[in-house]
């Protein structure tokens, strides 16, 4: 299911606790794999930020780094337990990927993941400028090349695929 099935708005809405706005900002899973992705310094800078009382002096890069992780642990949180960005499948890494606007791979495992789903060789890999400007395409090739996959899966382990 790509992203735009998935229920934005869930954060702090199902309790209505205050606390519940703020807890995807807590899963340690998440925040060591955004540190393998954007490295020690950024999720620093988010912990900075996040740990602090008062962080309103802080830099503005440090800022920035933290609205970029806090955003993409927003984005995590909405999959719940489809943790599609750890796959060791390729094709599932694609297809997740390509319906959501926010990176949550390197961005070449993505590309050799998308041109390989798509049956492209080394010769002919998926190019920035298709990913960027000719998404809504590439949304299309890869939904259809995903469902053509799937049928090739054996039924018992279609629920496995992650």
């Amino acid at each position: 299911m790509p992203a735009q099935g998935l229920t934005k708005n869930r954060l702090g809405k199902e309790s209505g606790n205050k606390m519940a706005d703020v807890r995807y900002r807590f899963n340690i899973p998440n925040v060591r794999y955004l540190r393998t992705i954007f490295g020690e310094e950024m999720v620093a800078n988010f912990k900075t930020v996040r740990d602090a009382d008062c962080a309103i002096n802080a830099p503005a890069k440090v800022w920035d780094d933290f609205r970029y992780i806090d955003k993409c642990l927003k984005t995590m949180y909405c999959y719940g337990d489809v943790r599609w960005w750890e796959s060791k499948n390729k094709y599932v890494v694609a297809y997740y990927q390509i319906h959501e606007p926010m990176l949550l791979v390197d961005f070449n495992k993505f590309k050799l993941a998308l041109s390989s789903l798509l049956g492209r060789g080394l010769d002919d890999l998926v190019q920035d400028y298709e990913i960027f400007s000719e998404r809504e395409r590439l949304q299309k090739e890869v939904q259809d090349a995903f469902e053509i996959y799937m049928q090739t899966v054996d039924p018992d382990l279609v629920g496995q695929i992650q």
